[in-house]
This record gives structure tokens, C-alpha cells and sequence, in this order.
């Protein structure tokens, strides 16, 4: 089964019910990160270390963002060179809602500069 293909009512159904873990999501979607990113080049920023680490911490889902969504010290650019460096000092409203829910960023995706 591949794991990175099925929806998100899927996955948090199989985890329920206990037929998958939440490392095996992870380890599911770092081989698809890791296969395809260099031919479509849509991840911007991919730690993953910290994912490794945030994954054993949570139960929930992984996700990517947007990169001009706000991560509390993560790198935040907009995919413009003007904020290359950016960190912000605050989390945005939707990821203090995602993390509350347990949902477990790994990272963040490409765009047209300033969306």
C-alpha cells in the first residue's frame, strides 16, 4: 500500500484502527519527498532531522505549507529573494490550529514569488 497516495480521512482512519503507525506515513512520504522533489522542485524548505523528531512526538498527520505561512523560527521567504533569511518571531493563526490538532509540519512548499 502506498501510504503517501491515500487522502487524509484514509491515513487517520488506518491509524485508529491501529493498521499503520504514524512513522510509517512519515517514512512514506520522506521516500516521495526524496524521489521526485529534485525533478519538480516544489519543496523550499525540508528539515529532516526535525522531522524525524517531530514525527516521534506526535501522532498526527504530516503536512506541508505554503511558503507564506509564518513558522515561529523557521525560514519564511514568500519564494522571494528580498526575504531570503526570514525567520518569524510568531506562528500564524493556521498553524497554532494545525499543531493544536497534532498535525505535524514537515516542511514547506514552492510558490510564485508573493503568492
Amino acid at each position: 500500500m502506498e501510504l503517501n497516495k491515500l487522502t487524509a480521512h484514509e491515513l487517520r482512519g488506518l491509524l485508529d484502527k491501529g493498521d499503520i503507525s504514524n512513522i510509517d506515513i512519515f517514512n512514506s512520504v520522506l521516500g516521495a519527498v526524496e524521489k521526485k522533489d529534485k525533478a519538480l522542485n516544489a519543496i523550499v524548505h525540508f528539515d529532516r532531522e526535525k522531522v524525524i523528531e517531530r514525527s516521534k512526538a506526535s501522532k498526527g498527520l504530516p503536512i506541508f505549507i505554503k511558503d507564506n505561512i509564518c513558522v515561529k523560527d523557521e525560514m519564511t521567504t514568500c519564494s522571494s529573494k528580498i526575504l531570503n533569511g526570514f525567520r518569524p518571531p510568531y506562528d500564524a493563526t493556521v498553524i497554532k490550529k494545525l499543531l493544536k490538532e497534532d498535525f505535524v509540519l514537515m516542511g514547506k512548499t514552492n510558490m510564485d514569488e508573493f503568492a
